[in-house]
């Protein structure tokens, strides 16, 4: 519900690159299940 609200405190691009991190460290979405980012 508040997935769109981390770009009033981050850059897009901030928020690509912790996307790129979490899908290189958790591939499968396993760890973490209800912390989500923004679709892209």
């Amino acid at each position: 519900m508040k997935a769109e609200k981390i770009l009033y405190s981050k850059s897009p691009a901030a928020v690509q690159l912790m996307a790129s991190v979490k899908n290189l460290l958790d591939p499968n979405h396993i760890l973490n299940p209800y912390k989500v980012l923004p679709q892209s």
